[in-house]
């Protein structure tokens, strides 16, 4: 319940944020892990028989946010946003801001996000393993190349807080679960400005 008061918080601070607003933008993003992600399960039956699946690999996801810059002076801005991705394992609704220092046609600077991770689930041999809802932060740089029309993003950032085990049983089932997405995550995309 918390949780969902800071949200609600949050966002309308976005939404009141925009008679502060220069522009308002929505970005396209694809983004990747650098390192490999570990997830996966063990089910077991009350009588000791089952079977584990426990892959590593790369993270690649496709997102989008809206959001706004605001001039706190010449050269430096806010840059509130909500936005979504999605991959494979899990969709991940998040609140970032950013603050950008500008050079000539560069903005850049440290961003902090927190992050939703919901519809999270395990795939393998047609069986599917949800997890619970989860929560995690990001810490990282962020860079935007500033253009008439579109810009250029760019972002280095590590996801932090994002160890989850779960256990669970169901009809004498007992279902172990990890999933491990901490670590470093690369993004790029565009920017459209209105």
């Amino acid at each position: 319940m918390r949780q969902k008061t800071i949200v609600k918080l949050i966002l309308l601070g976005l939404l009141s944020s925009t008679s502060f607003a220069n522009e308002t933008f929505i970005d396209l993003i694809f983004g990747h892990s650098l390192g490999t992600i570990s997830y996966g399960y063990t089910q077991k039956k009350s009588i000791g028989s089952g079977y584990s699946y426990y892959p590593e690999e790369l993270e690649y996801n496709l997102g989008i946010k809206a959001g706004q810059s605001i001039e706190v002076i010449d050269i430096l801005s806010l840059e509130p946003s909500i936005g979504a991705t999605t991959s494979f394992l899990t969709n991940i609704y998040y609140i970032e801001l950013p603050v950008l220092y500008k050079y000539k046609i560069i903005k850049f600077g440290p961003l902090i996000r927190y992050n939703y991770l919901t519809n999270i689930g395990i795939k393998y041999l047609g069986d599917t393993v949800k997890i619970e809802d989860k929560n995690s932060y990001s810490i990282g740089i962020k860079a935007v190349i500033v253009t008439s029309k579109v810009d250029f993003l760019f972002s280095y950032e590590y996801m932090l807080n994002a160890v989850y085990d779960d256990v669970s049983t169901n009809n004498n089932i007992r279902t172990s679960t990890h999933l491990d997405m901490q670590g470093v995550y690369f993004s790029s995309g565009i920017r459209v400005k209105f």
